[in-house]
Formats: C-alpha cells, sequence, structure tokens
C-alpha cells in the first residue's frame, strides 16, 4: 500500500517532530461518520493507495517514492554510518 497526500505546508513542517498533529487511515465508508463526529478539528489530506509508492505534495515540493526505494534508504542509512 501507498499514500497520495496534499498538505498546506512547507516540507520541514511536515517531518516535524510534534504532539499537536495526528494522522487516521479511515475506511472510506466510514469517512463521512468520522467526519461529522470530529467535524472542525480533522482534514482530509489524502488517500491509502493500492500501490506501493508515496506521493506528497506540499508548498514548496512534490515528492515521490516507491516504497522499495524508501526501504533501501532506511536500510543503508545506519550502516554507512558505522
Amino acid at each position: 500500500l501507498g499514500f497520495d497526500v496534499s498538505v498546506d505546508m512547507p516540507t520541514p513542517f511536515v517531518f516535524a517532530e510534534t504532539q499537536a498533529r495526528f494522522v487516521f487511515s479511515v475506511p472510506s465508508a466510514l469517512k463521512a461518520s468520522f467526519e461529522e463526529t470530529y467535524g472542525p478539528y480533522v482534514t482530509c489530506i489524502g488517500r491509502v493507495t493500492e500501490e506501493a509508492s508515496l506521493h506528497l505534495r506540499t508548498q514548496d515540493e512534490d515528492i515521490h517514492a516507491t516504497i522499495s526505494e524508501l526501504k533501501q534508504g532506511w536500510e543503508q542509512t545506519i550502516s554507512r554510518h558505522m
């Protein structure tokens, strides 16, 4: 699985650690009920996709990556620095 997300903020804000943001994955059949329950406290920013890739649009970047590319980068990062 992957995702297609668009946010109205600069890229560094997306990856900043904060205690004020949460990401929920809600099945399509429950989207209306979820939004009705949480109203002004939630914003739909995208959707889960069947493709094994990520697409993130921010105010300053359009980022595309496959899961395998991200996994390879994650697996090689520690060993590169040791």
